[in-house]
């Protein structure tokens, strides 16, 4: 069980299904009037399931946001991204590895059958680029989303994120959102 204080700062593991291939072979044997005894011995022997885990990624200095050297289709500079995957990062995707070895084992599933591979962080989740922090020598904003030094500027961004969140950044920034507003309505 990884879901523990211990394991909880190292990420997320993620439980998924492989693509649609599951839910066309279910459709498949049902159109094909196979009886539901066959469906079943099918299911618990035919399913591939890929067991996947998310992780928290920490700044780099290499990592960074900047204009790009063409234009869009709307004449907007366009965006360039450069990132790459600090020790600590790499560290923790071969922990979440060797920890999704011990469950497909406890599960029983033969050796061979696990293929194990490190897909290498993208930076889709462009996060970090006005970090929250104490003071403006560590970051951009204060706690309240505030611009360090300024009356008035707020930053209500996934750009607050001191980190690049180990799963989809929506729902945090929505709850900043909501407590921006009403830090604002308060003043």
């Amino acid at each position: 069980h990884f879901d523990t204080p211990k394991y909880q700062k190292e990420g997320k593991m993620l439980f998924a299904r492989v693509g649609d291939d599951n839910k066309t072979f279910l459709e498949r044997e049902i159109l094909s009037n196979t009886s539901r005894s066959d469906i079943n011995e099918k299911m618990t022997s035919q399913i591939t399931f890929a067991f996947e885990s998310s992780v928290e990624q920490f700044e780099s200095p290499e990592n960074r946001v900047s204009l790009g050297a063409g234009t869009t289709r709307h004449g907007l500079r366009t965006t360039k991204i450069e990132f790459g995957v600090n020790e600590i990062t790499q560290r923790a995707l071969e922990t979440h590895r060797q920890n999704l070895i011990k469950v497909l084992k406890a599960a029983d599933c033969k050796e061979e059958s696990i293929n194990s591979v490190l897909i290498k962080p993208d930076g889709a989740h462009a996060t970090s680029t006005c970090r929250m922090s104490g003071s403006d020598t560590d970051g951009v904003v204060d706690k309240n989303l505030r611009v360090h030094g300024t009356d008035n500027l707020y930053v209500c961004s996934n750009a607050v994120y001191p980190n690049v969140t180990a799963v989809n950044p929506t729902l945090t920034l929505g709850a900043l959102a909501v407590r921006l507003g009403q830090h604002i309505a308060a003043a």
